[in-house]
């Protein structure tokens, strides 16, 4: 997942007519020997539930999915867990 500052791992294509008329990319690439990675756990069990019902009260929840929304932290990039909540109606939550 991404957000509207940082378009990391986003491809933007238009297509027209079936020719594609715009592209774009994250030109943000990760160097791997530079990568600190360490394991974290989402949210589960009574927690989640819990999350999940108050936010299924204005719709109903379609899809959980776990995912990573990219932040930049003192000029380097962090991949942060989130559960990623589709609704029915369409809208995309995440919960942390």
């Amino acid at each position: 997942m991404s957000n509207s500052q940082l378009q990391y791992g986003v491809i933007d294509l238009e297509l027209q007519q079936g020719t594609v008329s715009s592209y774009e990319r994250s030109l943000i690439y990760i160097d791997e020997s530079k990568a600190e990675k360490k394991i974290v756990e989402l949210s589960g069990g009574v927690e989640l539930e819990n999350q999940l019902s108050a936010v299924s009260k204005t719709s109903a929840v379609k899809d959980l999915t776990p995912a990573y929304v990219p932040v930049v932290k003192e000029e380097k990039l962090q991949l942060l867990p989130v559960w990623k909540v589709t609704l029915i109606d369409g809208s995309v939550l995440t919960l942390n």
